[in-house]
């Protein structure tokens, strides 16, 4: 559409061929050209963003979440990450340290924030304990790695120690426009009838927690359905969730169990040509996340493809060219879910 100058110059130039004068800026007549000339720019604004709004592959935000009702979907919220860490004193002490509910850990940056979820206690007489956490907010960000989250906050932390053994995991971010974007298109595509596959699929996809489902083939009266994260299992909760909703919404005679699907661990190496002005430490992290991302994408039943992750490898900032090393496609039944092995990033195609 034409910006607010060019509306203007075209009122301005029809003014002048029908009075054949031009329309003085500092009276009337230039005042409501000027203001005319804004309004019928906004409208053309909201023209725009109504014709993008009114059609799935446009939508954004808030209508696209319009459309999503209307085919029985909801955006999927984000999930907090959640770990284990290891609390110690520096001298085991003759009382107890209690370790409240709500005791906020921090990672050595102090950028992550993290919270117990229970009360914990370091015994008199013993050096440390141990202290279940979430992250205080959701998102793929507070998904750290090992002895990362070592500063407590509150005000208990002198003469204690803290870390975590193990990575934290778990943490999503709330679905984006482009996945909820494809699972509008996906529910058009395979149209739910009660009775055929798609139907069970969309219904567990449904459950917060459910990344991606898969539903096999029934063999009788029996008909199992996989589900998984955002590269973790679904959880037990969630789990009961799906089962209680296919109860609710199955057909009469057929028996459906929902399970966790089957992780199949795949080794990855590559070899990557820099671009020029780039060192291999500077790109081999990213490029590793990039992997790792990949592989959380992947839903359930879905193939390895090494060109689809190529494709992420080489878009990572510095890469010019990359190879694969003993690294090949694999297909994936109903029940199987690809995730990540070793993961070897090297110099040098």
């Amino acid at each position: 559409m034409q910006d607010y100058d060019e509306i203007l110059d075209s009122m301005k130039e029809k003014y002048f061929e029908l009075r054949g004068v031009d329309a003085d800026e500092e009276c009337d007549s230039g005042i409501l050209l000027r203001l005319l000339a804004g309004e019928v720019y906004s409208l053309g604004i909201y023209a725009d963003w109504l014709k993008a709004a009114m059609f799935v592959s446009s939508a954004h935000g808030e209508a696209l979440d319009s459309h999503a009702a209307q085919r029985g979907l909801e955006r999927k919220k984000g999930s907090k990450a959640s770990g284990t860490l290891r609390v110690s004193v520096d001298v085991p002490l003759e009382y107890d340290v209690v370790i409240p509910q709500g005791t906020v850990f921090a990672t050595s940056d102090g950028k992550l924030y993290y919270e117990s979820i229970s009360q914990a206690v370091i015994m008199s007489g013993t050096g440390s304990t141990f202290v279940e956490v979430n992250a205080r907010y959701s998102g793929s960000r507070f998904n750290v790695d090992a002895e990362t989250v070592t500063t407590v906050v509150t005000y208990f932390s002198s003469g204690i120690s803290v870390t975590n053994s193990s990575a934290f995991r778990g943490g999503t971010d709330d679905e984006t426009d482009e996945m909820l974007r494809e699972r509008i298109i996906s529910s058009y595509r395979e149209l739910s009838n009660g009775m055929n596959k798609a139907y069970y699929k969309k219904l567990a996809e449904s459950i917060n927690e459910v990344r991606s489902a898969e539903v096999s083939d029934p063999q009788g009266s029996v008909m199992n359905v996989y589900v998984y994260g955002r590269g973790i299992a679904v959880s037990n909760t969630a789990l009961l969730q799906a089962r209680e909703l296919m109860e609710e919404y199955r057909i009469p005679g057929l028996e459906i169990n929902v399970m966790n699907a089957t992780v199949s661990i795949l080794n990855v190496s590559v070899n990557i040509q820099l671009k020029d002005g780039y060192q291999l430490a500077d790109v081999t992290d990213r490029v590793e996340q990039a992997i790792r991302n990949y592989f959380d994408d992947m839903g359930v039943g879905k193939s390895f493809v090494t060109a689809e992750l190529g494709g992420k490898i080489i878009a990572v900032d510095g890469v010019l060219n990359y190879s694969f090393v003993n690294t090949s496609d694999h297909n994936a039944s109903a029940m199987t879910i690809f995730r990540p092995g070793t993961v070897m990033v090297n110099g040098g195609v």
